[in-house]
């Protein structure tokens, strides 16, 4: 999403902005998550609805698909909302 919806939904459930992606290219939505797994430890959940989005999901510790995305998603993820 956009950094001001990424940075508000984050701060609503107590994510450090430091840690808040926002405005990636498909091809840079799994190196983040893969990033803040190696480099910072982290735990990462993602939430994705689109093809461009599983290779992230895959990548995630908690890959969530939207039951509305596409197959691809919904295939990629651990979990469909």
């Amino acid at each position: 999403d956009n950094h001001r919806t990424a940075r508000v939904v984050a701060s609503e459930i107590g994510i450090s902005s430091s840690n808040v992606f926002a405005d990636v290219l498909p091809d840079g939505k799994a190196e983040c998550i893969q990033r803040l797994q190696e480099e910072e430890g982290h735990c990462v959940a993602m939430i994705g609805d689109g093809v461009n989005d599983s290779p992230a999901l895959v990548q995630a510790d908690v890959g969530m698909a939207i039951g509305a995305g596409t197959d691809v998603a919904i295939e990629a993820a651990g979990v469909v909302l």
